[in-house]
Protein backbone atom coordinates (compact mmCIF):
# COMPACT_ATOMS: atom_id res chain seq x y z
CA UNK A 1 0.00 0.00 0.00
CA UNK A 2 2.79 2.40 0.87
CA UNK A 3 4.61 1.74 -2.41
CA UNK A 4 1.42 2.22 -4.45
CA UNK A 5 0.70 5.51 -2.69
CA UNK A 6 4.25 6.78 -3.17
CA UNK A 7 4.13 5.80 -6.88
CA UNK A 8 1.00 7.92 -7.35
CA UNK A 9 2.49 10.91 -5.53
CA UNK A 10 5.78 10.58 -7.44
CA UNK A 11 3.82 10.52 -10.73
CA UNK A 12 2.05 13.78 -9.74
CA UNK A 13 -1.30 12.01 -9.40
CA UNK A 14 -3.38 13.33 -6.51
CA UNK A 15 -3.62 10.76 -3.76
CA UNK A 16 -6.51 10.79 -1.32
CA UNK A 17 -6.23 8.64 1.80
CA UNK A 18 -8.78 7.83 4.46
CA UNK A 19 -8.04 6.54 7.96
CA UNK A 20 -10.48 4.98 10.38
CA UNK A 21 -10.14 6.19 13.96
CA UNK A 22 -11.13 3.82 16.73
CA UNK A 23 -10.45 0.46 15.09
CA UNK A 24 -8.02 -0.58 17.80
CA UNK A 25 -10.37 0.21 20.66
CA UNK A 26 -9.04 2.11 23.66
CA UNK A 27 -5.82 2.05 25.64
CA UNK A 28 -2.35 1.03 24.49
CA UNK A 29 -3.63 -0.60 21.28
CA UNK A 30 -5.21 2.71 20.29
CA UNK A 31 -1.92 4.53 20.81
CA UNK A 32 0.00 1.98 18.71
CA UNK A 33 -2.61 2.19 15.95
CA UNK A 34 -2.53 5.99 15.92
CA UNK A 35 1.28 6.07 15.72
CA UNK A 36 1.37 3.47 12.93
CA UNK A 37 -1.32 5.37 11.02
CA UNK A 38 0.60 8.63 11.35
CA UNK A 39 3.82 6.94 10.23
CA UNK A 40 2.37 5.50 7.03
CA UNK A 41 0.50 8.73 6.21
CA UNK A 42 3.71 10.72 6.63
CA UNK A 43 5.62 8.26 4.45
CA UNK A 44 2.93 8.15 1.77
CA UNK A 45 2.41 11.93 1.68
CA UNK A 46 -1.17 12.01 0.31
CA UNK A 47 -2.46 15.32 -1.00
CA UNK A 48 -5.74 14.78 0.83
CA UNK A 49 -6.30 12.97 4.11
CA UNK A 50 -9.67 12.23 5.68
CA UNK A 51 -10.24 10.79 9.14
CA UNK A 52 -13.44 8.93 9.90
CA UNK A 53 -14.54 7.56 13.25
CA UNK A 54 -15.71 3.97 13.49
CA UNK A 55 -19.29 4.06 14.75
CA UNK A 56 -20.98 0.81 15.72
CA UNK A 57 -24.68 1.58 15.13
CA UNK A 58 -27.23 -0.45 17.10
CA UNK A 59 -28.83 -3.14 14.96
CA UNK A 60 -25.83 -3.58 12.65
CA UNK A 61 -23.42 -6.50 12.34
CA UNK A 62 -20.53 -4.33 13.60
CA UNK A 63 -22.51 -3.37 16.70
CA UNK A 64 -23.32 -7.02 17.46
CA UNK A 65 -19.69 -8.03 16.94
CA UNK A 66 -18.51 -5.30 19.29
CA UNK A 67 -20.96 -6.43 21.97
CA UNK A 68 -20.00 -10.10 21.60
CA UNK A 69 -16.26 -9.97 21.03
CA UNK A 70 -14.56 -6.70 21.94
CA UNK A 71 -17.10 -4.66 23.86
CA UNK A 72 -14.66 -3.94 26.68
CA UNK A 73 -12.30 -2.23 24.18
CA UNK A 74 -14.87 0.28 22.93
CA UNK A 75 -16.45 3.33 24.48
CA UNK A 76 -19.80 3.92 22.81
CA UNK A 77 -21.03 7.48 22.98
CA UNK A 78 -24.71 8.25 23.00
CA UNK A 79 -25.92 10.74 20.38
CA UNK A 80 -26.39 14.20 21.81
CA UNK A 81 -29.96 15.35 22.24
CA UNK A 82 -30.71 18.74 20.76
Amino acid sequence: MLMAGRNLVDADINLSAMVLLGLAGKGEASKRHALATAKICNEMKPQYLAALTVTPVPGTVLYRQCRQVIWNYWILLKPSKR
